[in-house]
């Protein structure tokens, strides 16, 4: 049945008068027991139904009537003196599914039942050691389930090993001291409701109110293998600080808790299996600290610690909830969650939802959906703290004390958005907020974080703010789509530019925004281990400058892609902030596709020193100069480094000497290191617009030629690569280069002449792209076929020590089979009998005697001096 406030409630106030009338014939240490008869819906006056001694148990055996015309509506349980105590009661025997009896102990003065549970009510005994009901084999074995308590005791709930309270539910359960009675206030017994329904509308467990400390369990568990839904309004220890807190387990495995709040620590001996907390379906507040605290901000003039594992979640649900947690001190123990912050279907501001810790926290939070419109805060995290979100954050996660004037950034280990709890999650991940909302802001912030690793950022519709992930330094960054967003340095700071060791980023493009404005995405990074886009990039990415060691890598175009994003086409950007400051590497189509279109993917630009006008290189310009793929601007304009779409291009005027240049003198000494004292060695270098390197463990990846035209005859030789050294990085080999070098060896004297450098003829060719990402994974792309020549050049026939003419070969290789031996020799006088300009060895326009010596000159010294 339905009760309601000023029903038969007042009849049993009516019959409390009759009982007290005759109390005072009872010894002041003795506990009287009265019970409330119910007939045909009538209540009758209350009678007497047993006294006990002090802290004595006894058994109540509740009548059972064969019908329901008459029943026992309530037990009344009271003692005269406040020092006596109430021992374990008993309850024996049938009740129908839904017939509630309710059990009220109180003070002798109290009567009636009250109205509402959250308010105190007068005090009854000193101790109590708890009630138990026992269903009894018959048509009715509900009475457990229906046994509703309403205790208040100025002691302990406390007793011998079994006792406890194990009803259907506690509708007030209150131990607190009195001025004359100030040791107890302790929950030393196992509480636990099974019952169906709460009374009156209420929680199976709606209020325990406790002065210091809860050492036992506080359960809200259904009897046997039953389900329903048990919910627990209210559990609280103080007012008074400092107290013990709470040491036994708070648990609503099938239902949720609305509110737990101690002025003393929480300290609950518990495991992942076994938690100290835990809930089904919601925990909307956990709060240690001042009980005039407000639940919208942090404790702060009583820090306590909370030492539990903490559980709102059920199997592999998303939706069970947990609002608010708030303690000043530290949070020590792993806190799992289906949800967390605020409702999706409240309008409260979502600044005051989520996980506040004043302390550190020093184990991790684990947030298997959504964390909402909250905060995650602890002034910073211990190693292996880490944060995992299973789905989508809107909110704040920050390692930050907000104690000063100003913050003090702390730092947060492992942060994983969108990923699930296995690491195959599907995301949403992190959104923008908009503080016309009331949002909290959209950030990721410390002063160091250790791994951040984002499904994605987005900024959702109506939303105007992107999210952001702020640190000064960060180990780890992955991020997927970056579709909107900012990396950068908290508020604050002198510089936006983070140091960043390792980036990985899916794709960069700006989504529009509310206003239907292209916000683009932003990462500034002062300092770099790795920067992989994996796939194209349509953002912005600001450098200080990048390191000559160091290379940003684009695995797509300088776009977006228009198959995953809206149109129109966006380009991207990478600004070198400082002048000349590209002394690296910028790769673009780092994925390697074999036939990258240059319009597509090099529309964006890479900036050198923007703000000063100086360098934009893009192959949207006219001008030769800074056009990609193939500007002609020399590395050394813009610090060395360069810009590179892959497969890569020779860089031809930033060799050495400059492709096909034929006024850098490299003398054939200088090149082939002959002779007992040679002079300082001048090789070639050969230089692409990307890094490149060979799988060659030794030996040269490309072919050196030397060729000539005789009697208008085109000749080339094929030089052994025995007679040079080339340098490129191989293997495994650390680094990156973007050049080969080639020198000789010392072992034969190059002729002077005009030389080739080609990429191998061989199959497959040896000399490759470096730094490229293949999807699926493959060899890297070899580079573009490509020839360079360059000119070496003798002694003056003369001996002034000036180059003779450079068309004038070296005539000691006569016949040009690479060696120089007798064949030369008859060539060359064929050659010179015949009169033709081949016999000019000298070039000096006759065929003459000093051609004859000029050739013998250089045959014995096996090669031109």
């Amino acid at each position: 049945m339905s009760v309601q406030t000023g029903g038969w409630r007042g009849h049993l106030a009516v019959a409390g008068v009759f009982a007290c009338l005759c109390e005072f014939a009872h010894a002041q240490n003795e506990v009287q027991v009265y019970r409330t008869i119910e007939i045909n819906g009538v209540l009758q006056p209350e009678e007497t139904d047993g006294i006990y001694n002090s802290g004595e148990d006894f058994l109540i055996d509740v009548p059972s009537f064969p019908s329901t015309t008459q029943t026992v509506r309530m037990y009344r349980i009271t003692t005269m003196n406040p020092t006596a105590d109430i021992g374990h009661i008993t309850l024996r025997g049938e009740r129908a599914r839904f017939d509630q009896l309710l059990v009220l102990v109180s003070s002798s003065g109290v009567t009636d039942w009250p109205g509402d549970p959250g308010l105190l009510m007068a005090t009854g005994c000193r101790h109590w050691s708890g009630i138990t009901a026992e269903n009894t084999a018959g048509d009715h074995p509900y009475l457990r389930r229906n046994v509703v308590v309403a205790a208040s005791i100025s002691g302990n709930l406390q007793g011998d090993a079994g006792d406890g309270i194990d009803v259907g539910s506690i509708y007030r359960l209150q131990v607190r001291t009195t001025a004359s009675q100030t040791t107890g206030g302790n929950i030393l017994l196992p509480v636990r409701a099974c019952g169906e329904n709460g009374y009156n509308g209420f929680d199976q467990i709606a209020y325990i109110s406790v002065e210091k400390s809860i050492a036992a369990d506080i359960s809200a568990v259904p009897e046997d293998e039953n389900t329903w839904t048990m919910n627990i309004t209210s559990v609280t220890v103080g007012p008074a600080p400092n107290m013990p807190g709470i040491s036994g387990r708070i648990l609503a495995p099938f239902g949720g808790i609305d509110t737990i709040r101690a002025t003393g620590p929480i300290v609950i001996p518990s495991s992942i299996t076994s938690p100290g907390i835990k809930a089904r379906d919601r925990l909307r507040l956990l709060y240690v600290g001042e009980a005039s605290g407000s639940v919208d901000g942090l404790p702060t003039e009583e820090v306590y610690d909370i030492d539990a594992v903490i559980e709102v979640a059920s199997g592999v649900s998303t939706s069970p909830l947990l609002e608010r947690l708030r303690a000043g001190g530290d949070l020590r123990q792993p806190l799992l969650a289906g949800s967390l912050g605020c409702p999706f279907s409240s309008a409260a501001s979502g600044q005051t939802y989520g996980i506040w810790v004043g302390g550190t926290v020093e184990k991790p939070i684990t947030v298997k959906g959504t964390a909402h419109a909250c905060i995650i805060r602890g002034a910073t995290f211990a190693p292996d703290a880490n944060v995992l979100i299973g789905e989508y954050l809107k909110g704040t996660v920050e390692a930050a004390s907000y104690a000063g004037p100003t913050p003090v950034y702390g730092t947060l280990r492992s942060v994983t958005v969108g990923r699930g709890l296995d690491g195959t999650g599907n995301g949403p991940g992190f959104s923008g907020v908009s503080p016309d909302h009331n949002d909290p802001e959209g950030v990721i912030r410390a002063d160091a974080i250790e791994h951040v690793d984002v499904f994605a950022m987005f900024l959702f519709a109506g939303k105007t703010v992107p999210p952001r992930i702020e640190a000064n330094q960060i180990d780890d960054l992955i991020i997927g789509p970056m579709r909107s967003g900012v990396v950068t340095t908290p508020p604050g700071e002198s510089t936006p530019y983070a140091v960043l060791d390792k980036v990985r980023i899916d794709h960069t493009y700006p989504e529009y925004s509310v206003e239907l404005l292209r916000i683009p995405p932003e990462v500034w990074c002062r300092s770099f281990g790795s920067f992989i886009v994996t796939g194209n990039h349509a953002g912005h990415f600001y450098f200080p400058s990048i390191p000559a060691d160091r290379a940003v890598r684009i695995g797509g175009k300088m776009e977006n892609d228009l198959s995953t994003s809206q149109s129109p086409s966006v380009p991207g950007y990478v600004f070198v902030d400082e002048a000349a400051a590209l002394h690296g590497q910028v790769v673009i189509n780092a994925q390697g596709a074999a036939d990258p279109q240059q319009d597509d993917y090099c529309s964006g630009a890479v900036v050198i020193a923007q703000q000063q006008g100086q360098v934009s290189l893009t192959a949207d310009t006219a001008s030769a100069l800074d056009k990609l793929p193939l500007y002609t601007r020399t590395s050394g304009t813009i610090g060395g480094g360069a810009v590179g779409l892959a497969p890569f291009y020779m860089y031809e005027v930033d060799c050495d000497p400059p492709h096909d240049d034929m006024t850098t003198v490299i003398r054939t000494h200088e090149f082939d290191r002959t002779g007992p004292n040679p002079p300082p060695a001048r090789p070639i270098k050969v230089r692409f617009y990307g890094p490149v390197l060979t799988d060659l463990a030794s030996g040269s990846p490309v072919d050196l030629w030397f060729v000539r035209s005789v009697n208008g005859t085109y000749m080339e030789t094929l030089i052994s690569p025995t007679r040079y050294t080339v340098t490129v990085k191989r293997g495994l080999d650390s680094g990156f280069s973007r050049e080969i070098s080639i020198l000789g060896n010392g072992s034969w004297k190059f002729p002077a002449g005009w030389y080739e450098v080609r990429r191998s003829a061989a199959a497959p060719t040896a000399l490759y792209c470096d730094l490229i990402l293949p999807d699926p994974p493959n060899s890297p792309p070899p580079v573009r076929d490509f020839t360079y020549g360059f000119y070496l050049t003798q002694l003056s026939s003369t001996g002034t020590g000036e180059p003779d003419d450079p068309d004038c070969p070296c005539p000691a290789d006569f016949d040009h089979n690479g060696g120089v031996d007798g064949g030369d020799v008859e060539a060359f006088f064929n050659a010179w009998s015949a009169g033709g300009m081949e016999g000019d060895v000298n070039c000096d326009g006759g065929v003459d005697g000093p051609d004859v010596e000029w050739f013998f000159v250089n045959w014995e010294n096996g090669g031109c001096d």
